[in-house]
């Protein structure tokens, strides 16, 4: 956490196609680092990412993120778990 210089909530929103329609998705965070990298952060239950709509957002989300030279990153409660947040 000493690496993170800010962040932000809930902060673009993307317009992806899901069955055809046109869906919105806003990730949960963005992240910027003290060394100048910058990343989306969305977290989710481990039991919704085979989820086929949450699938079409992230693959929507790392595009938007590729073509802005950001980080995306999906975190589950087992990463959460591993962190010391002492």
């Amino acid at each position: 956490l000493e690496s993170v210089a800010s962040y932000e909530e809930q902060p673009y929103t993307i317009t992806y196609e899901y069955l055809g329609a046109k869906a919105q998705y806003t990730p949960d965070a963005l992240i910027r680092f003290k060394d100048g990298r910058t990343a989306i952060l969305e977290i989710k239950p481990r039991s919704r990412l085979a989820s086929p709509k949450v699938a079409a957002k992230a693959q929507a989300a790392l595009a938007f993120c590729q073509a802005r030279g950001i980080i995306y990153m999906i975190w589950t409660e087992d990463f959460l778990r591993l962190q010391d947040f002492k």
